[in-house]
């Protein structure tokens, strides 16, 4: 397998392509790839794509931790890279999953966030609680997709670490507003696909859709 890289020769590129190189070395995976394609850009594009054999992965240089130089936050964006590249790998692309409106959209890209981050959590859970503690510190809890996206922070952690998982539940507990009552139903519902070990499954993502639907939240 062959690794071409794309960046430019400033310092925030080059230390994250540093950081790619040491950690693509330390991931121990079969990669059944003919190469992957690395590129790291001014462009908000900032996604994995699988097509024909060949890996492609998008880095945007207007990330908050590449930005700032946060070495550690660095690694945990390339590791969530190859982390859901290896999900398509086995089989594990949400894309497929059909949708009907822009809003269910951005729904099935936070749940596959979720279910991403939830991968890393089981081997890198310090990191993970790292990337999420920092995202849940940006959101405000204004509308239901960010109080959706901010629960399940906390739910990344559910029957993997008991003390990560509180603090954050804790943490987006005190940034919703005491007015923004939503039933936590959905959160229930995922935590029994957890339960039975199901949680990635491609038909389990499409029930959470449409256990949405069936609630009908306007988001």
């Amino acid at each position: 397998m062959r690794i071409i890289k794309y960046f430019d020769n400033d310092k925030e590129s080059i230390i994250a392509m540093n950081i790619f190189d040491s950690i693509i070395a330390s991931v121990y995976y079969p990669w059944q790839l003919d190469r992957i394609e690395v590129f790291i850009s001014d462009s908000s594009r900032c996604d994995v794509f699988l097509e024909n054999n060949i890996a492609r992965i998008f880095i945007s240089k207007k990330n908050k931790f590449i930005q700032e130089r946060d070495k550690k936050g660095i690694e945990i964006l390339i590791l969530y890279k190859l982390y859901s590249l290896i999900l398509k790998l086995h089989g594990y692309d949400y894309s497929r999953i059909d949708v009907h409106i822009e809003r269910e959209k951005k729904i099935l890209s936070c749940i596959e966030d979720f279910l991403v981050s939830r991968k890393l959590a089981r081997n890198f859970f310090d990191l993970i609680f790292y990337k999420k503690f920092h995202e849940l510190s940006s959101i405000t809890v204004d509308n239901f997709f960010n109080w959706f996206k901010a629960n399940l922070s906390w739910l990344v952690f559910y029957k993997i670490d008991n003390y990560y998982e509180q603090y954050l539940k804790d943490m987006a507990k005190m940034k919703t507003p005491s007015h923004f009552q939503i039933s936590c139903d959905i959160f229930n519902f995922i935590k029994k696909l957890i339960n039975i070990g199901k949680e990635f499954e491609i038909e389990s993502v499409r029930q959470i859709i449409l256990e949405l639907r069936r609630i009908n939240i306007n988001f």
